[in-house]
């Protein structure tokens, strides 16, 4: 049965939904932390993004405020909340490594006063009830809009995607489509070949070379079997 998910909302054009894995909503939601707060991611847990405390998303604004995001692929549970709390203390014990990384980020030497991390958790529904969340953290859900196709979606398909502020009481709400392996594997590889972090200096390479690089590599791998098998 296909059905259309997500009331139309404004949103963001990504070039794959629905997302195959929390890598994908972690891309995608990068952008929007700079969007929301005015602020610039500084580490991710995304290949290449200069991984630090393994923060999924690690940002400052303006006011040189700390962000700290859990992104969960599917549910927001009481562990995400446990995470966020486990490192906002690993933060604080480790800031000197974080204000180095910004100073690296904004190509100048910083000199940050300790300041409480603002703690986010995005996913696509929300338990309830959460316990022990502190005053201040912010939840958001994400839906998408247009068709989404049979379970488990067998392709990808250009969309929209909008994000909303939760009630810590949790949101009444269907699970996260079901999206097959081979779809997820295709788009990950994807992922891979096309950007790397911006701390590293981004290299974008364009869907056709990064799609032939993927065949070339998939091609090797089936050659050295068939060498194994002989």
């Amino acid at each position: 049965m296909r059905k259309r998910i997500g009331p139309p909302l404004n949103s963001r054009q990504v070039e794959r939904i629905p997302f195959a894995s929390e890598t994908q909503l972690q891309a995608v939601f990068e952008d929007e932390v700079e969007a929301m707060f005015g602020a610039k991611v500084v580490a991710s847990t995304r290949r290449g993004g200069g991984r630090l405390f393994e923060i999924d998303i690690l940002a400052i604004d303006g006011a040189n405020t700390p962000i700290i995001v859990e992104c969960k692929w599917d549910r927001i549970d009481q562990r995400a909340v446990e995470q966020l709390l486990e490192y906002r203390g690993v933060l604080k014990q480790r800031w000197r490594a974080f204000e180095q990384r910004v100073g690296v980020v904004r190509g100048k030497r910083a000199r940050l006063k300790w300041r409480p991390p603002l703690l986010v958790a995005v996913g696509y529904r929300l338990d309830r009830p959460l316990t022990g969340v502190p005053t201040g953290m912010l939840f958001f859900t994400y839906s998408y809009h247009g068709v989404i196709g049979a379970e488990p979606v067998e392709a990808q398909v250009p969309g929209g995607v909008s994000f909303r502020g939760a009630s810590g009481e949790g949101s009444p709400k269907d699970r996260h489509p079901k999206v097959s392996k081979k779809s997820a594997t295709r788009s990950e590889c994807f992922v891979l070949l096309t950007k790397r972090s911006s701390c590293g200096g981004c290299v974008v390479r364009t869907k056709r070379r990064a799609n032939l690089r993927w065949s070339r590599r998939r091609r090797g791998i089936m050659r050295a079997a068939a060498q194994r098998n002989r």
